[in-house]
């Protein structure tokens, strides 16, 4: 969240967000570089982006055909095979996050909707999407290492557990840990932002007032969530 200080910075937040996200021209980076150097009230700014900033490592595009079905000790061991025998390095695919993933592809059909009635009031998912320092606010697509942020929209029913799931292809994600209860509002912004690459159409997930068994829908998909989520999907640019 934005502190009153803040507002009121030399620096706009917008800027420093696209300071730490490394999307500024070299010549404004150190223009704004000098300028948290001299002044306290930006540098204790840009120290509260950069402790709350979540970053879901790159996704890895999602491998087809024969190489998708083997298991990763079968992978490892022809990778291994394969050096030996052509005298190549082994390239190591490092995986985003430690959880197990879902051998189940989203279904597109049954996704939740991004708006829907919940207890007397909305309950909607919105994206905002960060590139080379341009802002959209309702984004449809994406490129390699687009930045992405969440927005949620629920009736005031006070503080409100979440979680954030991301789905592309087979794989599930959860970009974020150790969350604070939400005090919902119209358009509340989620502290952090996360990174999407690949060609593979990218679908975000929040669940309110509802506890999210991630195993089960590591396993299962989108069909374990609760009834209280919303969901949007962003596809490739190309």
């Amino acid at each position: 969240m934005m502190s009153p200080n803040c507002t009121s910075a030399p620096l706009s937040w917008l800027v420093m967000e696209q300071y730490h996200l490394g999307e500024l021209p070299q010549s404004e980076r150190e223009r704004v570089r000098r300028h948290l150097q001299s002044c306290p009230g930006c540098a204790k700014c840009m120290d509260s982006i950069e402790n709350s900033s979540i970053r879901l490592k790159p996704l890895p595009e999602i491998p087809t055909g024969f190489w998708a079905t083997l298991t990763g000790k079968w992978k490892w061991q022809l990778s291994v095979a394969a050096m030996a025998a052509a005298s190549v390095l082994l390239i190591l695919l490092v995986w985003p996050f430690s959880q197990p993933q879902s051998t189940t592809a989203v279904p597109q059909a049954s996704l939740p909707p991004a708006l829907m009635a919940y207890k007397g009031g909305d309950l909607a998912i919105g994206l905002t999407r960060y590139r080379n320092g341009a802002v959209d606010d309702n984004p449809s697509r994406f490129v390699d290492h687009d930045a992405f942020g969440v927005r949620v929209t629920c009736p005031p029913i006070g503080e409100a557990s979440w979680d954030v799931v991301v789905f592309q292809g087979a794989d599930v994600y959860f970009p974020y840990d150790n969350q604070k209860p939400l005090n919902c509002g119209n358009r509340i912004a989620l502290d952090g932002v996360f990174e999407i690459t690949g060609q593979t159409p990218t679908t975000v997930c929040i669940t309110v007032d509802a506890p999210v068994n991630r195993k089960s829908v590591t396993r299962n998909g989108i069909s374990a969530l609760p009834n209280s989520t919303v969901c949007t999907t962003v596809r490739p640019a190309h």
